[in-house]
């Protein structure tokens, strides 16, 4: 400074207080007295600041070119001294006048070589960072700072002490850039992708340098040569800090811009697999982003998984892994709840494909990973949202309801409907039933019996797993398979009672087709022990939940009984296996009525049937009829079919099995005490059981046990075949029971007792009401179209007709039914001719028709 002395008298005042902070000898330091001279001018003259900020500058430049280390250091402990009192006073508005000047000299530090400068510039401007700014600069840029730090993250330096120092650094520089601009809209965006693409994977590079070791990768390469295992520790959660610091600033716009690098680095470094490194980046980052923007990320994963469908299967197994992770995270899914749910399926059909193709174990662990995913998706839906992604589920079953030949070997259609109903499985477990209305809607409800009919017996035992979980409000299953050797009846099992009208309206529209189903599962000839007491279950909690709502539904359940023990009884090729499993099923289900109803005989009588079976036939009650059987839980964690019990003929026999059997349930003990106790059940309707000709019929095709087909059970429209079977059902008995209404009829109905006419209108009214179950809603709208235009026209023929005095026979056949197919005359039609009749019944006509018309 020699030359500068000799006119220095001629600087001015700024550059003179200046120039005495400077010591004759480095080792002196700063002059504080000086210094503090400079702060108060400074102060004083805040209009002086850019051009101080510009001498420092220069002075700096000066001294770093001339290797002047010490000097260079108290210039930039004269720039941080006014920083502070700029900080701590009101004049920090006027930073942005030489702030400028501040930045340069620390990037002038920063390229350095010397070690402690570049740590000195961190700090400093870690230092910076902490101070306010109101007034936006919009010319400032950061770019050549996240530029430096992120370079010295990657130091690599031989010396451990110097690496470990400048990695800090370069982080500490990052935070500070964080800090600064992070949360400040005023300042650059240093939320663009450009920027992110080099800060998080340099805090990943820093965080992975034990997961390097453990996998085995050159130390020169990594940076931990000679660094102590504490210190690599140290650095780990110094980046895991800094990394979840800037997560937890991020916006919903921003987390895009966080989490693509940091997938991108993990494919670029080859860390999904083994995985567990990838999965702590991913939670890290998830966790530290505020949870309302969470479901962002889960969006984020779902697209890089879309990316990768080529990729090896263990890398896409790790990545699905990761979003079942974040989805734990994730308070919720987000708006785009199915197509999210959509993707996942999509990967899932994907990987069954290509695991045809290549038969990779890898594709396995792959779709049960997406599997666990789909779960915990479920998780964090809401109860209606968690049925529709289940109806959503069903949709993507491809398999048609008892469609297909056993004999079909088409792995894809096999073994894809298993990993949707695992899937569907999964999100059931997640909801809590309520409502039977709710939790079984028509369309779902019509897709479960569909597919509960396919030829796989792993995708039937799948369906009726999902009908437990979903039927069991009360934790009835688990009551049931603690103690599987006893006797449902027996157990404490609780029953929905009083039951809410939400569940009679749902048995009045769906227990006759849950029931049905439920006999054309048991009616099956590929039936393996372990499905049929998943139908038992089935039945024993339909019974629970529904068997209070009224006398109809009990009725029901009490046929589709007996129909089971008749079944057992007359399928001539049936095994004995399936043959005691059958009795099983049905010694389970009736030990449940008693619950229902107060039938003391009917009850004596089960218990004498169970003890009889239990002393001489052992293995048609549990536990031998269910002997050998793994838990529902064991069957569906398996991928091994189950062996067929054996294959049978689906063509029954009208011969019965041989006398020598278990002892059978019977009505007539039910019957009694419907006699003796004044119990509001039908006699008539008990004993209309699922007769023989309504299955056996090659007609029908044994489709189903009513007049409908399994086709309009399950929602496959098909009008033509709907009429055709109406009409073959009903050519065969409407003309022996069409009404005759002749004069003749007339006076039997006269002279005919009380009893007979009682049993022939309970008869009717049987008919009548079997219709109305059994018909479905178009072909009650035929029936009604015929009617109408049937009335219309005996309308007309009254009206033309003269008003004589004594009809004939002739005009008394007016009334007659001329085509006597498909009609079936109901209460209100039957009123309306009779009192067409009396009309023509003049007051002299025949004393008979005058006896009648009394």
């Amino acid at each position: 400074m020699g030359a500068w002395d000799c006119c220095g008298k001629c600087k001015q005042k700024y550059k003179r207080l200046i120039d005495n902070i400077y010591p004759a000898t480095a080792e002196e330091g700063i002059d504080r007295v000086n210094l503090d001279k400079l702060v108060f001018y400074s102060l004083s003259h805040p209009d002086k600041l850019d051009k101080i900020g510009k001498y420092l500058l220069f002075c700096l430049e000066y001294y770093l070119s001339r290797r002047r280390y010490e000097y260079a250091k108290i210039t930039m402990e004269a720039m941080d001294s006014l920083l502070s009192s700029c900080k701590s006073s009101d004049q920090h508005t006027r930073l942005n006048l030489f702030v400028g000047s501040f930045l340069k000299m620390n990037l002038l530090l920063l390229e350095c070589p010397d070690v402690s400068l570049q740590g000195y510039a961190v700090t400093s401007f870690v230092k910076f960072a902490d101070i306010p700014e109101d007034i936006p600069s919009y010319h400032r840029s950061y770019d050549q700072f996240i530029d430096k730090f992120s370079m010295m993250c990657h130091n690599n330096d031989p010396d451990p002490a110097t690496r470990k120092a400048i990695r800090r650094a370069g982080m500490m520089g990052i935070r500070g850039i964080i800090r600064k601009t992070g949360s400040d809209d005023l300042q650059v965006n240093i939320w663009e992708q450009v920027h992110m693409d080099k800060i998080v994977p340099s805090l990943i590079f820093n965080m992975q340098q034990t997961e390097d070791l453990n996998r085995g990768i050159a130390k020169e390469t990594n940076g931990v040569e000679g660094i102590a295992p504490s210190d690599v520790q140290e650095l780990e959660s110094f980046a895991t800090n800094i990394l979840q610091e800037i997560c937890s600033r991020t916006m919903f716009a921003n987390i895009k811009a966080v989490m693509s690098p940091a997938l991108k680095h993990l494919d670029n470094n080859n860390l999904w697999v083994p995985g567990e490194f990838a999965i702590h980046v991913i939670k890290t980052i998830c966790y530290a982003i505020p949870n309302q923007y969470a479901y962002k990320a889960v969006q984020v994963i779902v697209g890089h998984l879309d990316n990768h469908v080529q990729s090896p299967p263990e890398m896409k197994t790790t990545i699905a892994k990761c979003l079942a992770q974040t989805v734990d995270i994730a308070t919720s899914v987000g708006p785009s709840v199915f197509e999210v749910f959509s993707a996942l399926l999509r990967h899932l059909k994907i990987s069954v494909d290509r695991q045809i193709r290549s038969s990779e174990h890898g594709e396995q662990l792959y779709q049960e990973a997406l599997v666990v995913t789909i779960g915990e998706f479920a998780t964090n839906l809401p109860d209606y949202q968690k049925i529709e992604i289940m109806r959503f589920i069903m949709d993507k079953v491809v398999v048609r309801g008892g469609g297909g030949t056993a004999g079909e070997d088409n792995v894809s259609a096999t073994w894809l409907p298993l990993l949707l109903l695992r899937s569907l499985l999964k999100v059931a477990t997640k909801y809590v039933p309520v409502q039977m209305t709710t939790t079984f809607p028509i369309a779902f409800l019509d897709l479960l019996m569909r597919v509960s009919l396919s030829t796989s017996v792993e995708v039937r035992i799948l369906v009726h797993a999902i009908f437990h979980t979903l039927l069991d409000r009360h934790g009835n299953l688990m009551k049931m398979t603690d103690n599987g050797s006893t006797l449902p009846g027996k157990l404490p099992l609780a029953i929905q009672d009083p039951p809410s009208s939400e569940d009679a309206s749902f048995a009045k529209n769906n227990v006759r087709k849950l029931i049905l189903c439920m006999y054309e599962n048991i009616d099956r000839a590929d039936n393996t022990m372990n499905l049929v007491r998943a139908v038992n279950a089935t039945v024993t909690l339909l019974m629970l939940e529904l068997g209070k709502v009224n006398e109809e539904v009990l009725v029901e359940f009490i046929r589709f009984l007996f129909a089971v023990q008749e079944l057992a009884l007359q399928t001539q090729d049936m095994t004995a296996t399936q043959r005691n499993a059958t009795h099983g099923l049905a010694a389970c289900c009736f030990s449940l009525v008693p619950l229902f109803i107060n039938v003391p005989l009917f009850s004596a009588h089960i218990d004498e049937v169970v003890a009889e079976r239990e002393k001489s036939y052992p293995e048609t009650v549990p536990p031998g009829c269910f002997v050998g059987l793994r838990s529902i839980s064991t069957v569906l964690n398996s991928a091994v079919h189950a062996p067929l019990l054996s294959a049978r003929s689906s063509s029954k026999s009208s011969m019965q099995v041989p006398p020598a059997g278990p002892p059978l349930f019977k009505l007539l003990p039910l019957l009694d005490d419907i006699d003796k106790e004044g119990l509001r059940l039908n006699p008539l309707q008990l004993e209309n059981k699922y007769v023989a000709d309504q299955l056996d019929k090659p007609d029908l095709d044994r489709q189903s046990l009513s007049s409908r087909s399994r086709s309009t059970v399950y929602g496959e429209e098909d009008e033509q075949s709907e009429g055709d079977q109406w009409n073959r059902q009903q050519d065969g008995g409407n003309r022996d029971r069409e009404e005759d209404i002749s004069i003749e009829a007339f006076r039997r109905i006269l002279h005919e007792s009380s009893d007979t006419g009682r049993t022939a209108m309970l008869e009717k009214a049987r008919r009548i009401n079997e219709i109305s179950k059994t018909s479905t809603f178009k072909e009650l709208i035929a029936i009604q179209e015929k009617m109408d235009s049937r009335l219309s026209l005996t309308v007309m023929k009254i009206l033309r007709t003269p008003n004589v005095s004594s009809p004939d026979s002739s005009s008394v056949s007016s009334f007659d039914m001329d085509d006597d197919s498909d009609v079936i005359p109901t209460e209100k039609f039957e009123m309306k001719i009779r009192r067409g009749f009396r009309k023509m019944s003049s007051p002299g006509a025949d004393p008979t028709a005058a006896a009648v018309h009394a």
